[in-house]
């Protein structure tokens, strides 16, 4: 292992010195190496190394790197330690950069943090010092392929008929819904059958920190946000993608994560026309989602009082959906319509699940 760790690291200085290309490397490792050897090279030279077999397996949803030699997976949405490991910290160093070159992205002590998505439609989060201690750490979500619809969601026992047959109604009727809960609940996939159920004669615009959305619907036009360069130019964040997207004749509005000062800019463009919008927030509840949009909106709207932001809230938003994960699985917990706001508090009215 050792050797083949010195090996790699010999070839890929030769090719960064000498400018090879990658027809030109892979004969070179044809010529050095043959056999179950060779194929393990490529692997890591070209491909994901170690992680290979886990890209594969399409039970495995998430693969967390902490380090060379401590590689964990999500399998049926619990965690587990595997015996994969890369040949060295510099075997792991050079993947992520490659990853990360792919993608336009890079990383350094002065910017230790970066997202990206992958070709196959993967979304890639690297973490190095000083950031996070013992070296270089990989948070990769794999794309799934499999496009889920609340027909297979009730099936799999993430929703129950009533509560899909609600829902239903409340896209169809154009309410707008944020969807609640913690990482890896199952916001994103809840929201993506949610998605397709809008009319085919309906313009969707998503708008998404590393797009993930996987929407079966006929018209869906897909904005990604991008981080500054090193020069710290040309960043393009969700608030301005925002602001474009109203410019380009959206029926309905899908926000991947609602975290930042658009908060105030999205409740703004429910209130004037984009009925059966949707978005998603981290909260763990219904109440919560709602103060989490308020503390949001707070952040820019500082001539508002809270209580003008709530009333604001409260006609923007018509229906939260709080989804939970608990031993694995993924579910609808509770859900909502917001009917208001008396005295200071909002006014839901639980719908039965």
């Amino acid at each position: 292992m050792e050797n083949l760790g010195s090996y790699l690291d010999q070839l890929h200085g030769r090719a960064a010195r000498d400018n090879l290309s990658e027809e030109l490397i892979q004969k070179i490792i044809d010529e050095d190496i043959s056999g179950e050897l060779r194929k393990k090279v490529l692997e890591e030279y070209f491909g994901h190394g170690p992680l290979e077999v886990f890209f594969r397996d399409p039970a495995i949803t998430e693969i967390l790197v902490n380090g060379p030699s401590e590689i964990w997976v999500e399998r049926n949405g619990r965690l587990e330690k595997t015996d994969a490991a890369f040949l060295a910290a510099s075997s792991l160093e050079r993947y992520s950069r490659r990853l990360l070159l792919g993608a336009g992205r890079r990383v350094d002590r002065k910017n230790p943090f970066a997202d990206a998505r992958l070709a196959d439609g993967s979304r890639l989060c690297v973490a190095i010092e000083p950031a996070v201690r013992n070296g270089m750490h990989l948070a990769i979500r794999k794309f799934q392929k499999e496009r889920h619809s609340l027909d297979a969601l009730e099936k799999s026992g993430s929703i129950s008929a009533k509560a899909r047959h609600q829902l239903e109604e409340f896209v169809r009727s154009g309410k707008n819904i944020f969807v609640c809960g913690g990482t890896g609940s199952g916001k994103t996939t809840l929201l993506n059958a949610l998605a397709s159920l809008v009319p085919p004669n309906e313009r969707i615009l998503t708008l998404e920190d590393i797009t993930e959305l996987q929407i079966a619907h006929p018209h869906v036009v897909q904005l990604e946000a991008r981080p500054p360069n090193t020069e710290g130019e040309g960043e393009i964040d969700i608030r301005s993608l925002l602001c474009r997207a109203l410019r380009m004749r959206p029926d309905r509005l899908i926000v991947g994560e609602c975290r930042g000062r658009e908060a105030l800019d999205l409740l703004q463009a429910l209130n004037t026309g984009h009925r059966g919008s949707m978005g998603t927030i981290h909260a763990n509840s219904a109440r919560e989602a709602l103060s989490r949009l308020e503390v949001l909106s707070l952040m820019e709207a500082k001539n508002l009082n809270p209580e003008s932001i709530r009333q604001y809230i409260a006609s923007a938003v018509q229906v939260i959906v709080y989804l939970e994960r608990k031993n694995g699985a993924r579910a609808v917990q509770s859900m909502h319509e917001v009917r208001g706001v008396q005295d200071g508090i909002y006014l839901l009215k639980s719908c039965e699940l």
